[in-house]
């Protein structure tokens, strides 16, 4: 019954069209950090994976890192 459960969630995010939407399962919640939860990304949806990479690097480290320099002539 649970591994019911289990891939009837994961299902979810497969099927899912925004992945930002996903509301990750509360078990998985506990375990998962969100390096973790960028390499199921990977796994499951991995045409989604760039702008669930991009909100990654802005969460960890800053939206200046993901911004292209100015072009100077």
């Amino acid at each position: 019954m649970f591994m019911k459960e289990v891939n009837g969630k994961y299902k979810q995010l497969y099927e899912i069209v925004d992945p930002f939407e996903y509301v990750w399962p509360a078990d998985a919640e506990k375990y998962l950090t969100d390096f973790t939860k960028l390499i199921l990304m990977r796994c499951i949806k991995p045409d989604k994976l760039v702008p669930v990479m991009v909100n990654y690097v802005v969460k960890k480290i800053g939206p200046q890192f993901i911004q292209p320099p100015p072009f100077d002539l």
